[in-house]
């Protein structure tokens, strides 16, 4: 009787039998591309996203910024255009600091040349006294002496003939009270005789300071000679000249060396560049420039002597108060 064995397994056969089973999936080639695929698309958009948001955010910065420069920019040229426009409008129509100098003013503007405020403003507004017109100022002067004799009248001041409605007194003995009347007067009335003025010069370029002696319907008397004798001015064979409409007759202060009127004959009113009134420097004497005639100074005859006579319009023989004789009235 054969007897059978059976063999033990070995240790290594165990050891393999006792170990997990590792189970392998094998994907297909096209699954294993297209999440490689997936997760660079991913990682792109992330990268790129982030890069395209900082792109535009340094893109609205940068146009922010330079939208900010550009409208600095812009509004400092706009105040400067403003400051140059603001400048020129009060300028050319408002007031304006100006030079006059030159001898033909003396006493009044020193030859080495003085500042002083000139109104652009109110010659514009409301032109000449009592118009542009001679016989319309004729008649206008007329009615205000009508209406002064009835005052004197009234008030029994009759002394043989009437004065005429307008003094004429020298610039420099006007009193020292009323000066604000005096004032508000002059710059609320176009320009009028006793008013110191610049004019464009009529025969070259530039501008000349004078007093206005005479407006349209005036009667200028003018020598037609002059001759000095111990310096005295002896004027003879006067002639009659009446301003013509729209002009005016003017000359200064110092009529032994001003040429004026008396050389280019009357001036256009258009040529007025505006009235002076008030001298900022040099600091001296009366401040305010006012409506006056021609100032006298009775220390030095050639300053008293008064140039052209002139005869307001409407003017019949009425006695022309000045100077003394309107201190005693």
């Amino acid at each position: 009787m054969q007897s059978s064995s059976m063999s033990s397994p070995s240790l290594s056969s165990l050891t393999q039998a006792m170990r997990p089973k590792t189970l392998i999936v094998r994907r297909p080639l096209h699954s294993l591309h297209t999440k490689r695929t997936n997760t660079l698309n991913n990682w792109n958009r992330r990268h790129f996203s982030d890069s395209s948001a900082e792109a535009l955010t340094k893109e609205t910065v940068k146009e922010k910024t330079t939208g900010e420069t550009d409208f600095a920019l812009f509004t400092q040229v706009g105040r400067i255009i403003y400051a140059f426009g603001l400048v020129y409008f009060i300028s050319e129509y408002g007031f304006e600091l100006t030079i006059c100098e030159g001898p033909s003013m003396l006493p009044t503007i020193r030859p080495l040349g003085e500042i002083v405020l000139l109104d652009r403003f109110t010659p514009r507004w409301y032109g000449l006294q009592g118009g542009s017109n001679g016989k319309q100022r004729e008649t206008f002067a007329r009615k205000r002496q009508r209406e002064h004799e009835q005052r004197i009248r009234e008030e029994g001041k009759i002394d043989g003939r009437f004065p005429w409605h307008e003094t004429r007194v020298p610039a420099n003995q006007l009193s020292s009270t009323g000066v604000k009347d005096r004032f508000v007067n002059q710059v609320t009335s176009g320009i009028s005789v006793g008013d110191v003025i610049v004019v464009k010069h009529p025969d070259r370029v530039g501008t000349v300071c004078k007093r206005v002696l005479g407006l349209p319907g005036d009667i200028v008397t003018k020598p037609t000679q002059r001759t000095q004798k111990e310096g005295i001015l002896d004027r003879s064979m006067p002639e009659n000249l009446v301003v013509p409409d729209g002009h005016l007759w003017i000359e200064g202060d110092n009529p032994w060396n001003s040429s004026d009127s008396r050389n280019y004959g009357p001036i256009p009113a258009s040529l007025i560049v505006g009235r002076v009134l008030v001298r900022l420097w040099p600091l001296r004497g009366k401040a305010m420039m006012e409506r006056g005639a021609r100032p006298v100074q009775d220390d030095d005859p050639k300053f008293s002597f008064s140039g052209s006579a002139v005869f307001p319009a409407g003017y019949d023989n009425q006695i022309i108060l000045g100077g003394q004789q309107h201190k005693e009235q």
